[in-house]
């Protein structure tokens, strides 16, 4: 059974039937679509308003904690623990390509017993790495060679599809905006107790959370990057906190858990 889950937030509200409708237009089907709401918002006080309109194949989930963007995907994990479950979780705010669920189920089964993503990275300054191989990014953000003369020869006219990694493999963390795939039991109890300094970084905390509970994160370099819905992830984003956060939470999780060590 597969089950896709996200969450979102009360400024994108409107924005939710543009983005159930590209994965109306997924080419493999979920089992089970699951959309998290909080009951009380911590950055939105106040009354949530309500839905606009949604397709009658989205259950609408509504759960008594906000943990920030973890919930799209700790209270569906919670919701199935112990069950034979897949979830792929996503965020709200991208445009997902016609076989991109497709590639998650796929390479789920290829890969039970790891969290399966399509973008994320690794710690350059890592003293060993446990698991092998490991995925290699792309030159330039992606726009490699092929793509640059792709572009050249449709005269600027074709923008070809972007793939920030040129090969499969491991990485240290999982980026929730491509999409990631996991079990119900591969988070640990401690999953849900979120740190202050880690409530707005999901991906340092989730990732951080597989490598405590040694899960290994494979990287399928398949996919390529989505493109974002400018209207929704220009809405209250969290870029302008994660960029004071985000240079804490590497020397949290060493600190904690003894994971990801520093290069002497």
């Amino acid at each position: 059974m597969f089950v896709v889950s996200l969450t979102t937030t009360p400024p994108r509200f409107q924005h939710l039937p543009r983005f159930f409708a590209t994965l109306q237009r997924q080419t493999a089907r979920p089992d089970r679509v699951e959309l998290n709401i909080p009951r009380r918002y911590k950055r939105f006080p106040g009354e949530v308003p309500a839905l606009p309109p949604l397709p009658d194949w989205i259950t609408i989930c509504n759960v008594d904690d906000d943990l920030g963007p973890a919930t799209k995907i700790l209270p569906t994990a919670r919701r199935w623990a112990d069950k034979d479950v897949k979830i792929v979780y996503c965020d709200d705010d991208q445009a997902y390509a016609r076989g991109w669920l497709a590639r998650f189920i796929e390479a789920s089964r290829q890969r039970p017993d790891e969290a399966i993503c399509e973008q994320g990275a690794d710690f350059a300054n890592r003293v060993s790495f446990r698991r092998k191989p490991r995925a290699i990014p792309n030159v330039g953000r992606g726009k490699d060679l092929t793509y640059r003369l792709k572009r050249t020869l449709s005269l600027g006219l074709l923008k070809p599809a972007i793939r920030n990694f040129r090969t499969d493999g491991y990485v240290d963390v999982m980026s929730g905006f491509g999409g990631v795939c996991v079990r119900p039991a591969f988070f640990p109890a401690l999953a849900w107790q979120i740190p202050d300094v880690l409530w707005t970084e999901d991906d340092f905390w989730l990732s951080g959370m597989m490598e405590v509970n040694g899960v290994g994160i494979w990287l399928n370099s398949k996919g390529p990057r989505p493109s974002s819905n400018k209207d929704a992830s220009n809405l209250s984003p969290l870029a302008d906190i994660n960029r004071t956060s985000n240079r804490r939470c590497l020397p949290y999780m060493q600190e904690t858990f003894g994971i990801w060590p520093q290069a002497a």
